[in-house]
């Protein structure tokens, strides 16, 4: 009989019976207690409960649920789970050397990037800077002087990573800009970015190697903290051979050509440094923006913000130059 040709009561029944089974098949899983799962809390008085609070909470419960199907001790546990916090820190291990001399002079790859997240990261004192969210270390091999930027990097509950600091990033587009401006026609000698050596990233942290700048940065300059020493060297570089009015215009053709590819987006006197053979640094790409990511703002906003940051870098040039050659005072005395 087909249910299209039966009477309204017959349906009502039909309905009624229908859900009836229903009801009697689900009844062991609509009204079945729910089962007890384990937490990572419960587990804070065992031996392996430092490994199991290193992994993000969904991994540590499936953890959990193996540990327990499997009837593991305290010590297999232990060992299982050392395990598996070795196999995830090699799936996101990043590393590599970009610089051609350092790479030649590393006797053992691995026992330098080693030595670099573990040693060089817990010694205090190597810490020669700060930033929001990094520290600088200082590390002299073979015959250079290198300064490493480390971040630690984001846990699950920490911020996404997302809007952490992207060290690996910044440093990919360091290179990318020193490379840009290498092949520029256009010649600023006088303004550049530090040269990228090395990057490194895993589970734990993420840093990159870069020459270390002998110097200060603009607001020590500004601020009147910088030596006595480094003022004189300032005085007595490069940087006395050139007019303001060049260097002023190589900062123009440096940013040109680095707005081809991206936009700094943090240009301020902390970010600018003055090396004591009269180089201008700009450092700390972290805050900036590809150009492939600008479609956010119009033409316009683009064209205002790039002609900004050149703007601020000439002002904040030509303050340091006059405070460095103190013209404002041969300006008075005159």
């Amino acid at each position: 009989m087909l249910y299209s040709t039966i009477s309204t009561d017959q349906k009502l029944q039909f309905n009624q019976l229908y859900f009836c089974c229903i009801l009697e098949h689900m009844s062991e899983y609509l009204f079945k207690p729910p089962i007890e799962t384990a937490k990572i809390a419960d587990y804070e008085d065992e031996v392996f409960y430092g490994q199991l609070r290193q992994f993000p909470p969904e991994l540590a419960q499936r953890h959990i649920t193996f540990i327990e199907a499997e009837s593991l001790n305290d010590e297999e546990a232990g060992e299982y789970l050392l395990q598996q916090l070795a196999l995830r820190e090699q799936a996101v291990q990043v590393m590599g050397i970009s610089d051609e001399s350092l790479a030649e002079a590393i006797s053992s790859e691995a026992e330098f990037f080693e030595h670099i997240r573990s040693t060089l990261f817990e010694d205090s004192e190597s810490i020669i800077g700060h930033g929001t969210t990094s520290k600088i270390c200082q590390y002299r091999i073979a015959d250079r002087q290198l300064a490493i930027k480390y971040v630690v990097t984001p846990k699950a509950n920490t911020r996404s990573a997302a809007s952490e600091h992207n060290v690996i990033r910044e440093f990919e587009r360091m290179c990318i800009i020193e490379s840009l401006e290498s092949e520029s026609e256009s010649k600023h000698p006088l303004i550049k970015t530090p040269h990228p050596q090395f990057h490194f990233k895993d589970a734990r942290i993420q840093c990159y190697g870069m020459e270390q700048i002998k110097g200060n940065g603009f607001d020590q300059i500004l601020g009147n903290t910088a030596s006595d020493a480094n003022m004189e060297s300032f005085r007595e570089s490069q940087l006395s051979e050139t007019s303001l009015e060049d260097i002023l215009e190589q900062v123009e053709e440096f940013f040109r050509t680095m707005h081809s590819y991206c936009i700094h987006g943090s240009l301020k006197a902390d970010n600018i440094m003055l090396s004591t053979s009269g180089e201008i640094y700009i450092i700390d790409f972290g805050d900036s923006t590809l150009l492939s990511e600008t479609e956010q703002i119009t033409p316009e906003q683009l064209a205002t913000n790039m002609d900004d940051e050149i703007k601020i870098t000439k002002q904040l040039v030509t303050s340091v130059y006059r405070k460095v050659f103190d013209t404002e005072s041969a300006a008075l005395a005159a």
